[in-house]
């Protein structure tokens, strides 16, 4: 079943075009990988269905048109974006950052804020041990943790990664995705989009990948597809 519909979607910045009629679909229970290179659109297609940038198009989650909403109203209907570079309040807590995150939620979700902690230090362990410690002091690591967890907060349906690698070391990469495996297989979301310049890390967690260029949809396929097609890789290397 189709979770997130995108069907012709133009955005831009100011006068600028940076996506052009971008059409892609992402199932219930699916990661789909958004790869390219740097200046593709990547954060603009995340930014484009969350709504903080100008957009045209259809983009359709859950069965309802959410292209005309604002990004509090597309958080509450159950997407939620963990931003390129984090974005985190330094000077608050670990916990006061996960709490902040709560604040404009429905009633409902708000009701299970004690659920939703137990999940997310039990998803990063670290992050309890530091709830008390401010963000600004946390490492790269501990900070993408951060982020991934305050977006948890929401309990969206849809989480949209943009460049959780960014800046990590690859042991720390490769703990990082060990948790996003996880937090696939609990079931506590039920799909994900990730953003991801290191192919070989997104196609690991992956069901299928849709290559961005230029603003524009190159190629989509199964990720065994990926991996065998020179296509593909002829595309994301900019060799055609």
């Amino acid at each position: 079943m189709t979770l997130l519909l995108v069907e012709k979607l133009n955005a831009f910045y100011g006068d600028l075009q940076v996506l052009y009629n971008i059409s892609m679909e992402i199932d219930n229970r699916e990661v789909v990988a958004l790869v390219g290179p740097n200046g593709a659109g990547k954060t603009t297609l995340c930014c484009s269905i969350i709504g903080t940038v100008k957009r045209r198009g259809r983009i359709v989650f859950e069965n309802t048109p959410i292209d005309h909403m604002t990004p509090d109203e597309v958080i509450r209907r159950g997407i939620a974006l963990v931003p390129e570079g984090r974005r985190l309040f330094g000077n608050l807590t670990v916990l006061e950052n996960l709490e902040v995150a709560t604040y404009t939620l429905p009633k409902e979700v708000k009701k299970k804020i004690n659920d939703t902690l137990d999940f997310v230090f039990t998803l990063f362990p670290r992050l309890k041990e530091r709830k008390n410690q401010l963000a600004k002091t946390l490492s790269g690591g501990e900070g993408q943790m951060l982020a991934i967890a305050r977006a948890l907060m929401a309990r969206p349906k849809l989480l949209l990664l943009d460049e959780p690698s960014l800046g990590l070391a690859p042991k720390v990469v490769q703990q990082l995705y060990d948790a996003l495996r996880e937090l696939f297989n609990s079931t506590f979301v039920k799909s994900i989009l990730l953003v991801e310049q290191y192919v070989n890390y997104a196609l690991s967690l992956a069901h299928k990948a849709y290559l961005l260029v230029d603003g524009q949809i190159k190629a989509s396929c199964k990720v065994d597809e990926c991996l065998k097609s020179e296509n593909f890789k002829k595309l994301y290397l900019g060799l055609t």
